[in-house]
């Protein structure tokens, strides 16, 4: 056993958010940055007792009432609204673009239709869809506005022509046609009191914490100690840039202790035209209310272009990049027991709140995995026979997560939902497939069946599966034989049980359960595989497993789909589930209407001649009858 649960490597907020909550949950936590501080990008020291923003600006604005009641179970927000000021030459504008703004800017401007014919008289010489920031912006607010208050600053920004850049950078401006000066449009926003420091001490407190530790400096003795590693680093310097290196943005500080109580007047002021090298000023104090402090503290802010040793602030999500990126993604979910997350490990532009909620959000799931296994009872009507199949879930050798699956929500549903304390996930999609992919991938574990409500299951189910995948974890699928309920009995056996043990004889032989030939070989004379028997690998299952037009055989097309990638098929000829007939399925409806005779066609076309498929076809047609089956009662 290793000595830590989790290596986290970098203190920020991602990080800290992983670490407290592993915490809580009782885990071992060790976290590392290279920096001499922890929290990252939103440091704040104390200077002259004012919290400064070392690193730029920082406000917290979400619309998650889970991150809002998280940061604040560490430390109190103040009130503060994010009213930033944009100055061009001599003149002041309002920032977002608002009705302060468009006043300012034309004199005839009193009411929103005012502005509104001066910006959509501005917005016509753009035709079409805008092909660059440039035209996006017009296209938005108009020339004037674009002229004074966007090109400027975004050309500092990024050290390019409006032209040259993506519209997609300013397609979330704000414009509104009020007077409100409040930058985000978010129900919560503030900045925490004592700065965002103290939040992070809070958050690492009582874990153990080095700093000025480079993770790359002894990498092999840190995969040693942690059974799971959180890397929070560049995705490409963890890579060794082997693909090559991921382009930023970075900024310049100059920040200034000025003997005067008042300098600008606003925490943020946008210095939008080319006279000035800086895009902003930053008056520290006016992010904290009631500051007695004689003197203030002002931070200059230059763009520029990134350089070893400078800190990475900003993507540059061209096709270069974002292909790049993406390749280091593919190469990331390759790495066993690494977890990436955060703004330089994910190569994304996150908000806090939204670094955070990630954060939350991946930790979960790790949580959910540590149970192997769920079941997905797929529930669409009423039946009789869904308590039984919830009890048989619930009654495992192995305990696993248990979910109820619905795209027709009722009120029997919610009430057995509420008798064995069981969530209720509703699903909007209006087909067969659609319904089994989107429970498949609801179970958010490793493994996860999806026990259809007319099924039972038997005591050690999830305790053979689970078996099955800690022994061949590069499986797609892992199922079991299975015995059918026929007016309330079970039986064994049966020509068409018998059929289906024959065709899935080779997969037996574990070792060819990997090649393709002999995965496609148990399906070519038909469906041997009953769909409520089969757990999947869903880190090996793509999402659209189910994803077709066919109504009867849906999961024969599955596997079909499955045979052609890599993974095994794991079959355990234990009888470890009962599959019901009955006239009440929606099978027997299909088969009664036709459907599935051509359907069985269609799939037996791709893997014969169609003469043959034909031929097969008719011989496989009578056994269908073995689903017209009444009940008793």
């Amino acid at each position: 056993m290793k000595k830590y649960d989790y290596l986290i490597v970098g203190a920020g907020l991602f990080g800290a958010t992983f670490a407290n909550l592993a915490k809580k949950d009782g885990k071992k936590v060790l976290v590392i940055d290279r920096r001499e501080h922890i929290a990252g990008n939103v440091y704040t020291e104390n200077i002259e007792g004012i919290q400064v923003h070392k690193y730029g600006a920082h406000i917290f604005h979400t619309d998650y009432k889970d991150v809002w009641e998280f940061v604040n179970s560490f430390v109190e927000f103040n009130r503060y609204t994010n009213s930033p000021m944009a100055r061009i030459g001599n003149e002041v504008y309002n920032m977002p673009f608002n009705m302060n703004t468009f006043a300012k800017m034309w004199d005839d401007v009193f009411t929103p239709e005012d502005a509104l014919r001066h910006i959509n008289e501005e917005r016509k010489e753009i035709k079409g869809e805008p092909k660059n920031l440039e035209e996006q912006a017009i296209s938005l607010v108009g020339r004037t506005i674009y002229e004074k208050l966007i090109k400027g600053y975004t050309e500092k920004q990024w050290n390019r022509d409006c032209k040259d850049l993506p519209a997609f950078i300013i397609k979330r401006l704000p414009v509104r046609l009020i007077y409100d000066n409040n930058y985000f449009n978010d129900r919560y926003q503030g900045v925490p009191m004592g700065g965002y420091t103290k939040l992070v001490e809070k958050m690492l407190e009582g874990i153990e914490v080095r700093l000025n530790t480079d993770y790359f400096n002894d990498i092999e003795i840190y995969k040693k100690i942690a059974e799971r590693i959180v890397y929070t680093g560049p995705i490409d310097e963890y890579f060794d840039y082997s693909l090559g290196e991921l382009e930023w943005r970075s900024l310049k500080f100059d920040t200034k202790i000025i003997d005067q109580v008042n300098y600008q007047g606003n925490a943020v002021v946008n210095y939008t035209g080319h006279e000035v090298e800086y895009t902003r000023v930053i008056e520290h104090k006016h992010f904290e209310f009631d500051m007695e402090s004689p003197k203030t503290v002002v931070t200059f802010e230059y763009p520029a272009d990134y350089v070893e040793g400078m800190e990475k602030y900003y993507t540059i999500n061209d096709d270069k990049n974002n292909k790049l990126a993406e390749e280091y993604r593919e190469l990331a979910k390759k790495e066993e027991n690494v977890i990436f997350g955060g703004r330089l490990a994910e190569y994304k532009y996150y908000d806090m709140d939204d670094v955070i909620k990630c954060a939350m959000e991946i930790y979960a799931k790790m949580k959910s995995k540590s149970v192997l296994h769920t079941f997905v009872v797929l529930a669409y009507k009423e039946s009789e026979y869904l308590e039984e199949c919830i009890k048989s879930v619930l009654n495992q050798s192995y305990k696993s997560k248990v979910v109820i699956a619905t795209t027709t929500d009722n009120d029997y549903i919610r009430k057995m939902a509420k008798k064995y304390k069981l969530d209720v996930v509703v699903g909007k999609h209006t087909n067969i497939g659609g319904d089994f992919d989107f429970a498949v991938h609801t179970g958010n574990t490793s493994l996860v069946t999806v026990a259809h409500q007319d099924d039972i299951y038997d005591y050690d189910y999830a305790k053979t599966v689970v078996g099955e995948y800690q022994k061949y974890q590069d499986s797609t699928i892992i199922f079991t034989d299975y015995y059918e309920i026929r007016n309330n009995k079970k039986v064994e056996s049966n020509i068409n049980l018998k059929i289906k043990r024959i065709l899935l004889f080779p997969l037996r032989l574990r070792c060819l359960a990997k090649f393709k030939f002999i995965k496609r070989l148990v399906l070519r004379f038909g469906n041997s595989i009953c769909c409520p028997a089969v757990t999947f690998v869903t880190d090996n299952c793509p999402k659209d497993i189910f994803l077709s037009d066919y109504k009867c055989n849906v999961d024969w097309f599955a596997w079909e789909k499955l045979s052609k990638l890599k993974g095994r098929f794991i079959y355990n000829k234990g009888r470890l589930m009962g599959h019901r007939i009955s006239e009440e399925t929606t099978t027997t409806d299909i088969i009664n209407n036709g459907i599935r005779t051509k359907e069985d066609f269609l799939i037996y076309c791709k893997f014969w001649p169609k003469w043959f498929a034909k031929m097969i076809n008719t011989l496989y047609k009578n056994s269908e009858k073995s689903n017209q089956i009444k009940e008793k009662k």
